[in-house]
């Protein structure tokens, strides 16, 4: 059986809430089709590792850069607890036998686990349920980010994945990352592959522009 890397915010329940139910859902039909889903389970370590703290330092400012946090204690606890975790991280995304990580938590603070899935050689599928930015009143625990940037650095994020899939026909995933997108409708329980094109609607121009301006 082929295997992949996973993870995702949500537990795997099919009576849940919507994402858990779509979770579900990416689950079993994937291992319908013959492929197991290895999810990055994580339990914080008990003790503080100073070359953790170090590695997990530059790892934040390399993905995040230093600006647009909500302060410096906010920075050093999330450099805390990602340092708690920071051992498993790297040993999962280390495991050879596996090419390919399956990213469904596409939210600011997981921003860390594409970047390392690359400097392992992994690829990287993302299954973003929404586009975090334009969810109405919903903001980052960690940055000050404007709407705008928050809309730039999701779609950065995005297009560096190798592909990138909508969970549902309605989700404008597909036009803002390419003009073209496979669309993966995980809520029907059916695959469907089709093209997603949003230039008839007032969306789409600010869409396009802002992804154009990377």
């Amino acid at each position: 059986m082929k295997q992949v890397l996973y993870h995702s915010i949500f537990a795997s329940n099919p009576y849940g809430h919507g994402g858990e139910k779509r979770s579900c859902q990416l689950q079993e039909w994937h291992m319908k089709s013959g492929v197991e889903m290895v999810s990055l389970q994580l339990k914080p370590n008990r003790h503080l590792s100073i070359t953790a703290l170090w590695h997990t330092f530059w790892l934040l400012l390399r993905v995040y850069g230093c600006r647009g946090w909500k302060s410096l204690y906010g920075f050093m606890r999330h450099v805390k607890n990602i340092s708690l975790i920071y051992d498993q991280l790297i040993a999962f995304f280390q495991i050879k036998e596996v090419e390919t990580f399956y990213w469904e938590s596409t939210r600011d603070q997981w921003y860390i686990l594409p970047y390392l899935a690359n400097r392992y050689n992994k690829q990287v599928v993302a299954f973003p349920h929404n586009l975090e930015a334009l969810v109405g009143g919903q903001t980052s625990a960690l940055f000050t980010w404007s709407a705008e940037e928050r809309f730039a650095r999701e779609m950065a994020i995005l297009r560096a994945c190798t592909h990138v899939y909508a969970i549902s026909n309605e989700e404008p995933v597909a036009s803002i990352v390419s003009a073209r997108i496979n669309t993966l409708s995980v809520r029907s329980g059916v695959l469907q592959y089709s093209m997603f094109i949003l230039k008839s609607s007032p969306l789409w121009y600010f869409l396009y522009a802002a992804t154009n301006a990377f």
